[in-house]
């Protein structure tokens, strides 16, 4: 039996609930966000990252190289791709050790909305941080527009700072620059956020 509680433990929970109650207590989410992600050039072992609501910056952190984040991303992702009709609670949630902090992410569906492009589904973003007992972002979004920016944010910034993410002298972690693997840093760092899904899904939507 546990003795103890993590301390974070119970400011995580404190923020997630807080974050919750925005749902439950509304029986329209209200205003859908446009949320965005920006990522900047990789250096000194770490890449900057900021999310945009409607185009203003709320929020902003920094992945290290200490900690590999892409596959647990994509994952994420996937999971967060399937959609559900019968109002079963669906929460997607992924916990990143940052260079900074941990944090957090959820998207939780909360239903469906009629629009010109059809039934959408409609979920609530949340970022939480273990040190905070309040949530750092809460907002409902269209998920699939959503998780479309933030893959396609982390496929372009790798590919436009190839150059970079290829240079051992930009990391920390030197040890993936294996010089008997012809095969690129970037190349790796691509295969581990590709996704068939999640392209067919961005794809598909934005064709709609």
């Amino acid at each position: 039996m546990l003795s103890r509680f993590f301390p974070s433990q119970e400011k995580w929970s404190m923020a997630i609930q807080e974050a919750l109650s925005k749902a439950s207590t509304s029986k329209h989410p209200g205003n859908i966000r446009q949320i965005s992600f920006s990522l900047g050039k990789p250096g000194r072992g770490k890449l900057p990252v900021s999310v945009e609501i409607d185009g203003h910056g709320t929020f902003f952190c920094e992945v290290s190289d200490t900690y590999p984040v892409l596959e647990d991303i994509r994952d994420w992702m996937e999971r967060c791709l399937t959609y559900d009709r019968h109002g079963t609670f669906h929460p997607e949630i992924m916990t990143l050790n940052l260079a900074e902090s941990v944090y957090s992410f959820a998207l939780i569906q909360v239903g469906w909305e009629q629009t010109d492009r059809g039934d959408v589904p409609v979920s609530l973003f949340i970022v939480v941080s273990w040190e905070h007992d309040y949530p750092l972002l809460c907002e409902f979004c269209y998920p699939v527009d959503t998780l479309s920016s933030l893959y396609r944010s982390i496929t372009n910034c790798l590919c436009t700072n190839r150059r970079l993410f290829d240079n051992p002298n930009c990391w920390y972690d030197v040890k993936r620059f294996n010089k008997l693997n012809a095969e690129s840093n970037t190349d790796r760092l691509l295969t581990k956020i590709k996704s068939y899904k999640i392209d067919m899904y961005c794809n598909f939507y934005r064709a709609v």
